[in-house]
């Protein structure tokens, strides 16, 4: 049956499924494109066997918004989304955002902050024993302890926020399918504690000698200082190599360890291929049509390739060869129009305020020093010429003094 996976109980009765192996709560709306990494995860477990169920954006005020297929056999799956739900609600100003771009006509308000967290704590109100299992961007951002950019304060790792059990860290394909066999296996999720690619939170210290895992600063050393902190980083960079890397682990309370496995290992090519091929709809779900789609997957151009070995067939949008180059030059023309719009892009475009403000500086003393050049001394023009260049310099760093310098990085989010 080739079809969007159920998000509700009828979906799932004309698929002949009862209970669920998995439920998988995402922050955006529920996009069937490879894109999107819970497409990709749940077609992944879809083809391993595993029957999974959708809720897109739950009510997160509402408990029953996440009941709505019952206890699943094997556990609940979370994400927040393509995008970090911070950075998707606000502005490195800490603004908040007009439109979502990954919900229904980009609408804004369709998830929370911290969006794994809250899932995670509103599925523990109702199922307190369900595995439950976190993944994507803000899971893996958040893994072990971390400056939260929006609060100004080093947060624990989110599988304690979160009430999770474990973290699917990274390219989550191989983690995921090995997840859901030990589960399907008997295996308890405490037991889970082998697999490459993911993190999960142990009182037992004899695991952490067995596995030769590699000490990270305690959390509150963490958080105490600076200085702790960018070591802790420094350390968990250099074991980002699945070939090379340790596992680490974070002490909380002297008494409770957040331990990461080794990253999994790299997907060869053609596991690629086949996890791509999976039976995607390639579409956001029909139910949105009436609120205007998903403005994230419209911008998707659907490519045709090697069009010299075989006749096109199906959706897309345009057929090319890499081999002979026929349609390469359409390409690039259609993603400059689905990029930059009318824009011509044969002219210079300022998209800096600070720029602006650098080129009506220089602009202002340009003209300044040419309606003076008959009446003052060309001492006193030069002044307007170096305050033409410093202004130009300010764009291009050739001069930057402390208060430019300070606003190019209150523009910066530092900590991620």
């Amino acid at each position: 049956m080739r079809d969007f996976l159920p998000v509700t109980r009828e979906d799932c009765e004309k698929r002949g499924w009862g209970q669920l192996d998995f439920v998988y709560v995402i922050g955006d709306a529920y996009v069937d494109h490879p894109s999107f990494g819970p497409a990709i995860i749940s077609r992944l477990l879809e083809s391993h066997g595993f029957s999974v169920g959708i809720i897109p954006q739950p009510d997160w005020r509402d408990e029953r918004s996440i009941q709505i297929f019952g206890e699943p056999r094997l556990g609940f799956l979370v994400s927040g989304g393509n995008m970090d739900s911070m950075v998707n609600h606000y502005s490195v100003s800490k603004k908040r955002r007009e439109t979502d771009m990954y919900s229904p006509g980009g609408e804004m308000g369709r998830r929370p902050d911290y969006a794994v967290v809250v899932y995670g704590n509103l599925i523990r109100r109702t199922y307190k024993h369900t595995p439950l299992i976190i993944g994507g961007i803000e899971a893996s951002l958040r893994r072990l302890a971390h400056y939260d950019y929006w609060s100004n304060k080093v947060r624990r790792s989110i599988l304690l926020d979160s009430g999770a059990d474990l973290i699917s860290y990274g390219m989550g394909e191989r983690s995921i399918v090995a997840i859901a066999e030990a589960l399907a296996g008997g295996l308890a999720v405490e037991d889970i504690t082998f697999i490459d690619g993911t993190v999960y939170k142990t009182r037992d210290r004899g695991l952490l000698e067995q596995n030769r895992a590699c000490a990270l600063p305690a959390f509150e050393e963490v958080r105490a200082s600076r200085r702790t902190y960018a070591e802790s980083f420094y350390t968990q960079y250099r074991n980002t190599d699945h070939f090379t890397a340790d596992t680490l682990y974070e002490t909380y309370d002297k008494k409770l360890f957040v331990v990461q496995n080794r990253p999994s290992e790299p997907l060869s090519q053609e596991e690629m291929d086949r996890i791509y091929a999976l039976p995607y709809m390639r579409a956001c779900h029909p139910m949105y049509e009436k609120a205007g789609g998903i403005p994230a997957i419209s911008e998707v151009i659907r490519v045709f390739n090697k069009s010299d070995l075989k006749k096109p067939v199906g959706k897309f949008d345009i057929a090319v060869s890499a081999k002979t180059g026929n349609g390469l030059d359409k390409l690039k023309k259609l993603i400059a129009e689905r990029s930059f719009g009318d824009i011509a892009l044969d002219k210079a475009y300022v998209v800096e305020e600070r720029h602006y403000a650098a080129l009506l500086k220089a602009a202002k003393a340009l003209k300044s020093a040419t309606e003076n050049l008959e009446t003052l001394t060309l001492d006193i023009i030069a002044v307007d010429l170096k305050d033409a260049w410093d202004a130009l310099g300010e764009i291009t760093g050739e001069t930057a003094n402390e208060e430019i310098i300070s606003t190019v990085f209150s523009k910066f989010c530092v900590g991620k």
